[in-house]
């Protein structure tokens, strides 16, 4: 089943982790009705079962700073 990539980054400053832009991942298969090679008009989807479900947000720190994050470096200290 197809899902989101959520990459995100770490603050050490302050503790906080900022997801960023979510990236959807197709998985490419004709029985999941959101993925691209789903096309339900060149069958029946409950005959093949076809399914409208996205599996669990995949979450990756593709980042880690020192600093603390924008919202509490613009508060002047962490928000925890």
């Amino acid at each position: 089943m197809c899902y989101h990539v959520v990459p995100h980054t770490d603050y050490l400053g302050c503790g906080h982790r900022v997801p960023g832009r979510a990236q959807f991942v197709d998985c490419n298969l004709a029985k999941c009705k959101r993925s691209r090679y789903h096309y339900p008009h060149k069958h029946i989807c409950d005959d093949l079962g076809c399914t409208d479900m996205l599996l669990p947000d995949q979450c990756l720190v593709m980042e880690t700073k020192t600093t603390s994050c924008p919202s509490c470096s613009n508060s002047g200290g962490s928000s925890k």
